[in-house]
């Protein structure tokens, strides 16, 4: 229901700033849903009501957006990495004269995403402050708010990442104000081995292939 109320109103939102409805509604789903999944996912379009939909995979998707800037021969293959705020999706297309087909077994990771990596930098923050972090009290107003900043300066950080060599997370807690510095480096060292994991997942689709 909460889904079907999510799709309504983003077609209102739509309808609004283009003036007229859709012929069409493309529904984007990771490639790994199976029967169930879908079947549920339907259940969630038709109770939106929001006219004719289509089902297309996430990859799919982002192979669309993709080909729009470059130039792709039919036949050509194209792996979708598609590291999202809490799950990996993973899947092998084929360029045909139509768009795209599937090829292999698309993977993903339903637990491992954005959000872990942010965690991963929170967890260096802890660890840097040691014991002075014993005392706080969690279930305080006021540093259940602090959290709430450290976790957002947290995952500036490891946006800025992208591109800067090192960042600086300021610490603004009950009774401990400074700041942490974290390098690309220390931050890719922390994070190697579940990106590792992912690579290998990588690795599956393709070979399931036969390509």
């Amino acid at each position: 229901a909460l889904s079907a109320h999510l799709l309504r109103e983003i077609v209102a939102q739509v309808v609004t700033e283009l003036g007229e409805s859709p012929e069409l509604v493309v529904v984007t789903h990771p490639a790994s849903y199976g029967p169930y999944k879908l079947e549920i996912l339907g259940d969630a379009v038709r109770l939106a009501d929001v006219g004719r939909a289509r089902f297309v995979t996430e990859p799919e998707a982002a192979a669309v957006h993709y080909s729009a800037g470059e130039r792709l021969i039919p036949g050509a293959l194209l792996a979708v990495y598609d590291l999202g705020g809490g799950t990996l999706d993973v899947a092998l297309l084929r360029v045909t004269d139509g768009g795209f087909e599937i090829v292999g077994a698309p993977e993903g990771m339903n637990h491992f995403g954005g959000v872990d990596l942010d965690e991963a930098v929170l967890a260096h923050v802890w660890t840097t402050l040691g014991e002075r972090v014993d005392d706080l009290d969690r279930n305080d107003p006021d540093t259940i708010a602090a959290l709430a900043v450290l976790r957002a300066a947290c995952r500036e950080a490891k946006e800025g990442l992208s591109s800067d060599t090192d960042a600086v997370i300021p610490v603004m807690l009950p009774g401990i104000h400074t700041q942490i510095r974290l390098t690309r480096g220390e931050f890719e060292a922390m994070i190697r081995p579940r990106i590792e994991e992912t690579l290998t997942v990588l690795r599956r689709v393709i070979a399931s292939s036969g390509s």
